[in-house]
């Protein structure tokens, strides 16, 4: 029934987009997201722009852990061959271990360092990218305080494939309990879908 959270292997150009909240409280359940992608074809390329929206409704609840400050660890999960282009509007902290794990008797999970061998963290835009389950993956932090809105753009471009004849397509697959309020997708400056995005689902523009 897609509750596992399994990745889903598709010829198609492909998006997921996660969010995991990191002490950030209940303040999820006040947090309304939205989710635009505004591509283009480009030659042979698909190029993507993807704004990602959350307001904060907390922070005059009677409810303490509905008026936190909401941490958030975003994945965006595109295609493996996808290039990244640039973003802005995402956060940069500076967070340490809360130990010293050196001189502990702690050890290192070898399916965790195997994954993060293959990633590679850019200081300067704060995004890390990684090799995930057959996709390429986006990842940056999203801090977002009460009673605020915030946004955050991302591009990056996908390789389409020659010769296949096959209608281009645009899958998208939603994170099992998250909806996003709205999830608008654009290609060639003609919106093809803009509503609830309460499902997976795949765009076929003709």
């Amino acid at each position: 029934r897609g509750f596992s959270g399994q990745v889903n292997q598709t010829e198609d150009d492909y998006l997921m987009v996660t969010l995991t909240n990191v002490k950030g409280s209940k303040t999820d359940s006040v947090i309304d997201s939205e989710l635009k992608v505004d591509s283009i074809f480009e030659g042979d390329d698909v190029r993507h722009r993807l704004v990602l929206s959350r307001t904060h409704n907390g922070g005059g609840t009677k409810y303490g852990f509905y008026n936190k400050q909401s941490p958030t660890y975003v994945r965006v999960l595109v295609p493996e061959n996808a290039q990244f282009i640039g973003i802005s509007g995402n956060s940069k902290p500076n967070f340490q271990p809360l130990l010293d794990y050196s001189t502990t008797d702690f050890k290192r999970d070898e399916d965790l360092v195997r994954f993060e061998e293959k990633s590679n963290y850019d200081s300067e835009t704060g995004v890390t990218i990684y090799e995930e389950a057959g996709k390429r993956e986006y990842g940056f932090w999203m801090i977002l305080d009460p009673g605020k809105t915030k946004a955050i753009e991302l591009e990056y471009r996908v390789p389409r494939l020659n010769g296949s004849g096959k209608e281009y397509e645009f899958y998208a697959q939603k994170q099992p309990g998250l909806e996003f309020k709205n999830f608008e997708f654009n290609l060639n400056n003609n919106k093809y879908f803009s509503g609830l995005l309460d499902r997976d689902m795949i765009i076929s523009p003709q």
